[in-house]
Order: structure tokens, then sequence, then C-alpha cells
């Protein structure tokens, strides 16, 4: 049996780790030291796989250690071997944890411009959990049994839920300098949200001419290309904003009295790694909410 084979043809796995620490620090003193034995115990077991491969892997001088040709070559393949051995272990124990999934739900914009980069910053800073976001219009649309965090839009947060405010609903016209006064409009997708026609905008280029266009994306989209004025949700486009990419034009922001809401199931325990990432969301929010916006 393959087993036994081994058995029979491979030293103990101690004498390997034991040579492979003599190996590198070429002192049997500070091998001994690393792995917590006595230097006559590493030694010994040099002395004894040398025995056993019939081959000298040393040159002793005193007290310092020189590996031999032979043992040069061993040592490469069985620090090559042992680090192999090493990542076979560690995949193993990872298999019997697998990866926490955390599911966001979130309005289809707010992904867009301001959770999906700081879901990819949480994920580079190494933390493990797989970010899952499911989007739409209407976010109750996407709300399901295992959702561990949402995003929420209104003027008070929705029943079941714990939530915490993230930022104000902050309006004013964006646009790169230099752009033609063409109001880059959308259509509302819900009562509540707000477009170049709501009441309280009338005032901002009342005469100016209106593009319709497919989503609020794409009016942002199209500002940002120079083609005219879109209307700058400003917590959202921050990063727009602090490029320079985008400027909000001289004119007093408005608050609409909605605001955005992170949640989480009332009465769950909340994972350590759902939590990580509401800091995440809560440091970000907080820096935007006190960011200059430029003119």
């Amino acid at each position: 049996m393959v087993m036994d084979y081994f058995r029979r043809t491979l030293p103990s796995l101690d004498a390997l780790v034991f040579f492979e620490a003599a190996a590198r620090l070429q002192n049997f003193t500070h091998a001994a030291a690393e792995l917590h034995v006595s230097q006559v115990a590493v030694s010994k077991r040099i002395r004894a796989l040398e025995a056993d491969l019939s081959v000298t892997l040393f040159t002793r001088l005193g007290r310092s250690l020189i590996l031999t040709p032979e043992g040069r070559a061993f040592a490469e393949r069985t620090q090559a071997g042992l680090a192999f051995l090493e990542d076979a272990i560690a995949a193993a124990r990872r298999a019997q944890k697998p990866r926490q999934i955390i599911q966001i739900a979130a309005n289809e914009n707010v992904n867009f411009f301001w959770l999906a980069p700081l879901v990819r910053d949480f994920q580079m800073a190494g933390n493990e959990a797989v970010v899952s976001v499911v989007t739409a219009n209407n976010v109750t649309d996407v709300l399901r049994a295992d959702t561990d965090l949402a995003i929420f839009y209104g003027k008070t947060p929705p029943e079941g839920w714990d939530c915490l405010p993230l930022f104000d609903e902050t309006i004013a016209p964006v646009a790169m300098p230099g752009s033609p006064t063409l109001l880059l409009d959308y259509g509302k997708e819900a009562p509540e949200w707000v477009n170049w026609q709501t009441e309280a905008l009338r005032g901002w280029f009342h005469e100016a001419p209106r593009r319709e266009c497919s989503s609020y994306i794409q009016s942002v989209g199209l500002a940002l290309e120079g083609k005219g004025l879109a209307l700058g949700v400003l917590p959202l486009l921050e990063r727009e904003l602090a490029s320079g990419r985008l400027v909000a034009l001289p004119v007093a922001p408005i608050r609409t009295g909605h605001r955005y809401f992170l949640g989480t199931p009332l009465g769950r325990p909340v994972s350590k790694a759902t939590q990580a990432l509401i800091a995440a969301c809560l440091a970000v929010a907080g820096a935007e909410s006190s960011a200059k916006i430029g003119v």
C-alpha cells in the first residue's frame, strides 16, 4: 500500500522539520530555540537522519555548521516540500470554515456611486467575508430572509429594521466646467424621488432646455462627458466631486428632508463581519458628510 511505501521510504516528519530549521539557521542551538527543544535533541535527530540517508548533510567546524553540497540540495527540496505540505494543510482547514457571505440590499444609484467602491475597498483591505449586493430602484423589492444589511431611502426608517442614518439627501446641480446649460433629467421611479421637475427645484434654470435620460446614472454619466447639468445627490457623488471630475454649481444646495439609512434586521444577531462593514460604511459616510463641496 502507498502508506506502507511512504513509511518505508520517508524519514519521520520531525526529522525533516529539525533539518529544515538547522539548515536555514545553520546553527543547532538556534534551531533548538526555535523548535523549543534541546540542542542535543537537534544534534541527535540530524545524525539519525544522516545515517538513514547515508549522506553527510553538514560539515561541522567547531560550533559552526556548513551545508555540504548534498545537504544544500536536500535542504532546497525539503523546504519546498514542507511549504507545499503546509499549504495543503491550510487549504484543508479553510475548507472546514466556509467563507461568510454578507447579503446587502441597496438602491441601484446608491450602489453604483457609493456602495460598490466602498465594498471593493473593504474586500481589498483583507476582509474575508464575501459581500453580495442585490439592487433595485425600490429596495423593498429585493429584501430577503437572508438579507444582512440594507440601505433605505426616506424620511424615516422602515419598521422591522434597526437603522442608523448615513447622510441626508442634499441636492445641487453638478457639471463639468464649461458644460452647456442643458438639464439632464430622468423619470421618477417612486413618488419621493426628486428630479428637475420637482417643485422645490424649479427656481434653478427654469427656462433651460431639458434632455430626458433613461436613468439617474445616465444623467450623471452625461454630465461627466460635459453634456449638461445633472441633479447631484452630493453625498453619493463625493468621489466625482473630490476628484474635480464634477463641480457643484454656485447655488445653495437643497436638503430634501429625505435621508439614507443603514439597517439590519431587528432582533437578529449581527455577525462580526457585518459589524466591520457597517463600521466602514459609517466611517465613509462621516467623512463625506463633513467634506467641503467645491463650486
